[in-house]
């Protein structure tokens, strides 16, 4: 995998010497099917399949169509796919490299400024790919672009936190760097809601700074965020279809490849899991609540409420559901209330009850009583049978009888232990 990314940079690097140029990073035929009418690609989006496919990307089993408003695009399978399928493939070349793979860790204030001291949007090269990203102005829907009282509204001590801690490490690098704080800002923007995060093997690193997202790692590592055209338009989905992974990770023509985690029939849309995250984190970075979180079902966010960080004015969402009724109410707004309603819903959702009495019991100081194990096998029931000289596997004389009293006795061990 470092042996990629190092290339991927050294390409970026090689692109020209006033810029620095960027690299940083799928599908078998399917059975003939009646055809679907599919709305035709934005101009944009042809523009940017066009670009790609010259470039060796894979992408005729799906188009980019603009279906929801103030979500961009989705993705949707114009064939079908079977499970394991390579959905589509962008070569590796045609990413943008956010932080350099050879350098520490970058956060996501570095890494936005990164975004324009790199050269992507000065590049021509890159050109048709960044023109299918919303301009600064348009990013209003994370918290660190709200008003200080919008955020206060969420009523989530650990968001309003982050916000001020997200906004003065902007500023920060702003003046580090020299670029307009606004540019940092949505570049950041950038960096968490469209860029794909990989692990990688931090050489020389803190033996203790193994990130926790890198499940197993056994040495430290660190992150490297990457723009993907065109794959990063897949969506969010409660049920998702596809994952985004990197395939040939050790070969010049590694590739990223959209891999189906279900069949997927034409017409679906294509969409994506952005990992295990609460919805306060969601919101954060992404700049949605999903509506599948209303009912305050999500067992990420049972944990969270379970901890006693709840702080709700008032713990009914009747006005909260107003707010979403309310077509003069804002975004913010209306993203605060989603917000509210979904973790005031963890809390009384009964799903979570076996979770709240341990983590009381836990902060009582009591041990928590023992949840019961599904593969537990049940103990043997005491019964006249068991205890009878005629038990199964008893002969009716002295024999049987022992046997019959070694069932008792361990029977009787059991219920007292």
């Amino acid at each position: 995998m470092m042996g990629l990314l190092t290339l991927l940079f050294a390409c970026l690097v090689a692109r020209g010497e006033a810029l620095a140029k960027g690299g940083g990073f799928g599908a078998p035929k399917a059975k003939k099917k009646k055809a679907v009418v599919v709305a035709p690609e934005p101009p944009k989006y042809a523009a940017l399949r066009e670009w790609a496919t010259n470039q060796g990307a894979e992408l005729s089993g799906l188009v980019a169509s603009e279906c929801r408003a103030g979500l961009g695009a989705d993705l949707v399978a114009t064939k079908a796919f079977k499970k394991d399928a390579v959905v589509a493939r962008v070569p590796s070349e045609l990413a943008l490299a956010l932080s350099d793979p050879n350098a520490g860790e970058a956060d996501l204030a570095e890494c936005g400024a990164n975004f324009y001291k790199f050269g992507y949007l000065e590049d021509k090269f890159f050109a048709p790919y960044v023109a299918t990203l919303p301009a600064p102005s348009e990013i209003t829907a994370t918290p660190d672009h709200w008003d200080a009282s919008d955020v206060e509204s969420t009523e989530w001590p650990p968001l309003v936190e982050e916000v001020a801690r997200r906004r003065a490490r902007v500023a920060a690098v702003a003046a580090e760097t020299g670029t307009p704080e606004e540019l940092v800002r949505y570049g950041a923007f950038l960096a968490s809601s469209r860029a794909h995060e990989l692990r990688l093997d931090d050489v020389g690193g803190d033996a203790g700074a193994v990130h926790p997202s890198a499940e197993g790692a056994a040495k430290p590592t660190k992150a490297l965020r990457v723009l993907v055209p065109f794959l990063d338009t897949a969506n969010w989905g409660a049920s998702p279809n596809v994952r985004l992974e990197v395939l040939n990770a050790a070969r010049d023509d590694a590739t990223f490849a959209l891999i189906a985690l279900k069949p997927i029939a034409v017409d679906d849309a294509l969409v994506a899991s952005y990992g295990a995250r609460a919805t306060p984190d969601l919101l954060l970075d992404f700049g949605f609540v999903p509506n599948a979180r209303l009912d305050g079902s999500a067992s990420v966010d049972g944990r969270l409420v379970a901890q006693g960080a709840a702080t709700f004015a008032d713990a009914s969402t009747a006005a909260d559901r107003a707010t979403l009724d309310d077509a003069g109410a804002s975004q913010p707004a209306k993203l605060a209330s989603k917000l509210r309603i979904a973790l005031k819903s963890a809390t009384i959702n009964k799903k979570h009850e076996a979770l709240f009495k341990a983590v009381h019991a836990k902060n009582a100081g009591v041990a928590a009583p023992p949840r019961p194990d599904p593969n537990a096998r049940a103990p043997p029931r005491c019964t006249s049978a068991a205890a009878s000289p005629r038990a199964k596997g008893g002969g009716g004389g002295a024999a049987g009888a022992k046997t019959g009293r070694e069932r008792h006795a361990r029977c009787g061990k059991e219920i007292r232990s």
